[in-house]
C-alpha cells in the first residue's frame, strides 16, 4: 500500500489518502478476519456501554446488506466532503466473488443517466450490470 496516508483510524480525518488500488488490497487482507467480517455486515446492534446509561444504537449504512440476491461478506462505507460518498466490499454475486470499490461515487439515492425515472444506489445499479 504505498499510495495510502492515513491519520487517524476512523477515516474521518482529510489527511486521509487511499487509491481504489490499496484499498483493494485492504480489503483483501480484511477478509482474512472474522470480527472484521461480522462487525462490518452486521446490518444493526443495540449496546448498552454504561450501566447507568441507556442503550444505543448502531446501525449499517451500507443498504445493500438488505437485500437478499447479495451476499456480502466484507463492508465499509464512508463519507466527508472531500472525498464524497466511498464504499469498499467483499461480496458473492450469482456464484461469482467480487470485490467492489467506489470513490467519490455519486451517492446512496441519486438519478443516473440510464434510469433516469428512477432514484437508484451505485452499489444497486452496480449489483444490475454484473448480473445483466
Amino acid at each position: 500500500m504505498q499510495s495510502s496516508r492515513f491519520a487517524d483510524p476512523a477515516g474521518l480525518n482529510v489527511a486521509n489518502v487511499s487509491t481504489a488500488s490499496d484499498l483493494a488490497r485492504m480489503l483483501h487482507a480484511a477478509h482474512g478476519y472474522p470480527l472484521i467480517t461480522a462487525a462490518t455486515t452486521t446490518p444493526d446492534r443495540e449496546v448498552r456501554p454504561y450501566p447507568q446509561g441507556g442503550p444505543l444504537m448502531f446501525i449499517n449504512t451500507n443498504r445493500l446488506l438488505k437485500n437478499p440476491e447479495w451476499h456480502i461478506e466484507l463492508s465499509k462505507t464512508g463519507y466527508i466532503n472531500e472525498a464524497g460518498r466511498c464504499l469498499v466490499m467483499q461480496a458473492t454475486i450469482d456464484g461469482e466473488p467480487i470485490s467492489i470499490v467506489l470513490l467519490n461515487s455519486f451517492g446512496k439515492l441519486t438519478p443516473l443517466g440510464f434510469q433516469p425515472a428512477a432514484q437508484v444506489d451505485d452499489g444497486e445499479q452496480l449489483s444490475r450490470r454484473i448480473a445483466a
